[in-house]
């Protein structure tokens, strides 16, 4: 008929869709929904949506194990974890959630603070390098070293025979380019007796062995102007016990710990996941 208006027809709903209150996840009586999910991560990227519900499992169970051990996330725990943050980005966590226009921000750096918190008090806080690890690296250490001094010594000796010292530095030295300091940037960073030494050789003279600033050294008199020296040096650096090794074996012994503690967790608690099954392993 003129003049009306055919009806507008709305689509069926889809029957299988979830509702945005159905449970995606959930740790004892905490839930994520399809709802507080589509905020997260949008619909379709199913990488993304995986991410934010491990991220959701994790961050429950951390929330409940602290409860259970008594860890709160207290002023001066949250001044740590400030402290930290704004060291390793340039920002306090409020400025950095206000300079990414994201109230939701700030709340997740309060929960990793607590994370953080938790693991440092209750998986990490036995975690310690094995002696015998310390001693074997710090042993190592001591033998690498001794050969050094055994060859400086032999390099001594050739010197003291009349060995070029040129070419011994050329090829034995760290350093190999001549070096010219004053007796003032002497008297303010050398040892005394050094100095005294140094300054009293005649040109082409080398002195005995000498050890400082973590290594062992040989000083030859190039040149003098005044109270400017030209000096060669024959330097090499003493080993000594290899802290990349303990670190590593550190962060090793803290990751199997996670990882026991992770996979713990969920035994003390109902974990739920029946968008990603496999994100919750059988109970």
């Amino acid at each position: 008929m003129v003049g009306c208006e055919r009806p507008t027809v709305e689509p069926p709903a889809n029957p299988d869709a979830p509702l945005e209150s159905d449970v995606v996840a959930a740790v004892d009586d905490v839930t994520l929904t399809w709802g507080e999910l589509a905020r997260l991560a949008p619909e379709g990227n199913t990488d993304a949506r995986r991410q934010a519900v491990q991220l959701f499992l994790y961050e429950s169970l951390i929330a409940k194990e602290a409860q259970a051990h008594g860890i709160v996330l207290d002023d001066a725990a949250w001044r740590t974890f400030s402290a930290q943050f704004a060291e390793a980005t340039g920002l306090s966590p409020e400025a950095y959630a206000r300079a990414h226009g994201d109230a939701e921000i700030l709340a997740a750096l309060r929960r990793e603070a607590l994370s953080r918190l938790f693991l440092e008090r209750v998986v990490y806080k036995d975690i310690k390098v094995p002696p015998s690890v310390e001693e074997e690296n710090r042993a190592r250490a001591e033998a690498e070293a001794n050969e050094v001094r055994r060859k400086m010594v032999s390099l001594q000796t050739q010197v003291a025979m009349g060995a070029d010292f040129e070419a011994i530095v050329r090829e034995h030295s760290t350093a190999t380019e001549p070096i010219r300091v004053s007796v003032q940037e002497m008297e303010e960073s050398w040892p005394p007796e050094l100095m005294r030494v140094v300054t009293s050789l005649p040109i082409g003279a080398v002195t005995d062995v000498v050890e400082m600033l973590g290594g062992l050294l040989m000083y030859q008199v190039v040149a003098r102007e005044g109270d400017v020296f030209t000096l060669r040096v024959l330097s090499m650096n003493l080993p000594l016990p290899n802290k990349q090794v303990a670190d590593y074996i550190f962060q090793q012994l803290r990751e199997e710990a996670y990882w026991a503690w992770f996979q713990d967790a969920f035994t003390r608690h109902h974990v739920r996941c029946p968008l990603f099954p496999d994100l919750a392993p059988a109970q």
